[in-house]
């Protein structure tokens, strides 16, 4: 089987993969678990605060994964221009349990906006937080726990941002990462992905008749599907849950290239060490 093929397998089965995130997380546990969640996870400590090697750019999103504190109250989430306390910041972010609200402002020149924007928090304490802020169109969109949770305006150029930073109320940090563009659909790319190597792709479906809110399907739902070629079969796993099995039916060494079509929008893609454990 292509590796073509096998992605429009995966496509087709978003729709009941959506079914099955309407239901209970616990009813979805994997069966095995035999690989890492996501490519980069390791402990970080918190409060945490990294230098970005390069830019942001269009279409990229900031991704973040940790344990929530049982009694939490406020974790805050910063882009900084600069390494100093006092340093400018384009986004400030701030998930506000005492309220109920995620709030956001900028910080410009020693002094916070008087315009604060706020959304429905979406986050419960003792429970992982999945945040993800896409950079699109001038605007930051916000997905808590793969949820589209809405939309900020954004207010300054992100020209010069080299912090990020993330503190708060959190028993944990786990992934801290950063990626993807504007991706053409379909989408057409070298790809070789041989026995011990894993596809990961983020994305969002985009089909209208796919709705999933408050039991029924939404197109809100950002999907991580993630393809591990093993030497007799393809491993498929959807947002870090293995979902099914793909046996060979031509040589596991012979993909070379991938290609992504369907109505979808696509957030990242990436190659990597499958990272067995």
């Amino acid at each position: 089987m292509s590796l073509k093929c096998l992605i429009y397998l995966v496509l087709i089965s978003v729709g009941l993969l959506l079914l099955e995130v309407c239901l209970s997380e616990d009813e979805m546990q994997p069966r095995e678990v035999n690989y890492k969640k996501f490519i980069g996870e390791r402990h970080y400590v918190v409060p945490f605060k990294t230098r970005i090697s390069q830019p942001f750019q269009e279409g990229q999103t900031i991704h973040g994964v940790g344990m929530i504190k049982p009694d939490a109250k406020r974790i805050d989430i910063n882009f900084h221009k600069g390494a100093s306390r006092n340093a400018d910041l384009p986004l400030h972010l701030s998930i506000r349990f005492d309220e109920g609200k995620m709030v956001y402002n900028t910080y410009m020149g020693g002094i916070w906006s008087s315009n604060e924007q706020r959304l429905k928090n979406l986050f419960k304490p003792n429970t992982e937080m999945d945040i993800r802020i896409r950079i699109i169109n001038k605007k930051y969109q916000i997905f808590a726990n793969r949820v589209a949770a809405g939309t900020f305006e954004q207010r300054v150029p992100l020209d010069g941002v080299d912090h990020v930073s993330i503190n708060g109320d959190l028993v944990s940090l786990r992934l801290f990462h950063y990626g993807g563009r504007v991706f053409p659909i379909p989408y057409t790319a070298v790809a070789e992905v041989v026995p011990g190597k894993r596809l990961d792709i983020s994305l969002l479906p985009t089909d209208k008749h796919l709705k999933c809110v408050n039991g029924h399907f939404t197109n809100c739902i950002d999907a991580d599907i993630t393809v591990i070629n093993e030497r007799y079969s393809f491993q498929i796993f959807f947002n870090g849950v293995r979902f099914t099995t793909f046996a060979h039916r031509g040589s596991p060494d012979d993909i070379r290239t991938l290609e992504i079509d369907g109505e979808c929008e696509i957030f990242s893609v990436t190659v990597n060490n499958a990272g067995g454990e």
